[in-house]
């Protein structure tokens, strides 16, 4: 069982290994602006689906993005 001060130093190391990849970088840019779906990510950086979905799977898991669902999509 993981307690709190064993929990946060594993959260900040996995964001900072998030951040370690230009790809995520660029993502997270392009989030900030505004709020895109992945078909949208994958047009404006160039990558397939699959990879995407990959690393936005991480930002979400270090908290870095947050996600909505609206019908169909998720933003």
């Amino acid at each position: 069982m993981q307690t709190p001060a064993t929990t946060i130093p594993h959260l900040i190391a996995a964001g900072f290994y998030a951040l370690s990849d230009p790809l995520i970088i660029s993502m997270l840019e392009l989030l900030r602006q505004q709020e895109l779906c992945v078909c949208d990510l994958c047009k404006a950086l160039g990558v397939n689906q699959s990879k995407l979905s990959f690393h936005l799977k991480t930002l979400k898991e270090t908290a870095l993005v947050h996600t909505r669902q609206e019908g169909r999509w998720i933003y």
